[in-house]
């Protein structure tokens, strides 16, 4: 069973932070770009599919009827799971109730909503175009549409962010008795906006940063959250199962611009433009995935959840267990709180 990722690359506007292949203000290009997301389906083989999830971008921004045919399509096409977890990303600024009830009855049983903050001033500063209160309304939205399986993000180490502020916005998602919850610290990327102005300045230091995640993680686990994965948190049955198949090396196909596929033993890419995946440039970056890179994916993968993977005795392994950065238990090795916090070392280590 493969996942299925479908890219959607419009936004209202483009946050200040964000490195992914997302626009804004190509609205025109939306129609001929779902027809284009639904012909690439054709091109493969109908193949059996576990799970499903629509990213972006913005999903909830473009009118729901383009995505429900995308939908619509792979139901018609693929093997789909009678059991299958099928997400869509939204912006609480871009819902309705009435497109999120016509979203779950198309066929999404879980929404992924970004809040990143529930502090107004933090959203300000971020150029999110919704407010703490939109947050609140669209979770309570997406019940009355029937929807019981909602994650929600949250972002930390924000640009004058202090511990108290973020304490707030702990205490607002706590409340909304989420499924599942994925907290990340902001991370400063080379060619946004961000990147270019003097809000860098304005970023809390390493320590802090560091503080400020080891405390997410003790509230929400406090909280009932099993923490499952390094930036991810659930209810117990209620883990991600599409971002687990990335981190445990099932194979997945992804449509539209710039989206990547591990299928048939292969990695690739699409072009990242929507204009040119439009008009069908060729996929990029292909490659086999031989037994030495299934190694390598297999450790640093497989280390970002909780779990770890099977212990194999070596010297590498041996030297992070004795430094404190991994643990040994029940025959699974697994990052430790210190390992976590400098896993970019210890993946570069072990491969």
């Amino acid at each position: 069973m493969a996942g299925l990722y479908v890219h959607i690359p419009f936004c209202a506007q483009k946050c200040i932070y964000c490195a992914f292949n997302s626009y804004a203000g190509k609205n025109e290009l939306i129609a001929e770009y779902t027809k284009r997301v639904v012909s690439e389906l054709y091109e493969y083989k109908p193949f059996d599919v576990e799970t499903v999830y629509f990213g972006g971008g913005t999903p909830t921004y473009i009118p729901e009827g383009y995505i429900i045919n995308i939908l619509d399509s792979v139901f018609r096409y693929c093997n789909v799971s009678s059991d299958a977890e099928v997400t869509i990303e939204a912006n609480p600024g871009t819902v309705t109730l009435n497109k999120l009830k016509k979203l779950k009855n198309a066929g999404f049983n879980r929404i992924s909503i970004g809040f990143q903050s529930f502090d107004n001033s933090e959203l300000r500063t971020l150029s999110r175009i919704h407010t703490a209160k939109q947050g609140v309304e669209a979770v309570n939205l997406a019940r009355e549409a029937g929807f019981s399986n909602i994650s929600g993000d949250i972002m930390t180490a924000l640009p004058n962010q202090t511990l108290e502020a973020l304490d707030k916005t702990i205490d607002k998602i706590l409340d909304l008795e989420l499924e599942h919850i994925s907290a990340y610290s902001l991370t400063v990327e080379e060619g946004t906006p961000l990147y270019s102005s003097n809000l860098k300045e304005m970023l809390p230091d390493e320590d802090t940063e560091r503080k400020m995640y080891h405390y997410v993680v003790e509230r929400l686990k406090n909280a009932g959250y099993g923490h499952y994965e390094i930036s991810n948190f659930a209810k117990k049955g209620f883990e991600s199962r599409h971002n687990s198949s990335y981190w445990t090396g099932k194979e997945y196909v992804g449509l539209g611009a710039g989206a990547h596929s591990y299928y048939g033993g292969k990695r690739y890419s699409n072009a990242e433009k929507p204009e040119l995946y439009i008009n069908n440039a060729p996929r990029e970056n292909i490659y086999i995935v031989d037994e030495e890179e299934k190694r390598k994916e297999h450790i640093f993968l497989g280390l970002r959840m909780m779990r770890g993977i099977r212990y194999e005795q070596n010297p590498k392994t041996d030297k992070m267990i004795a430094a404190g950065l991994l643990k040994l238990e029940n025959g699974y090795i697994s990052l430790t709180d210190r390992g976590i916090d400098i896993s970019n070392y210890v993946f570069s280590e072990l491969i």
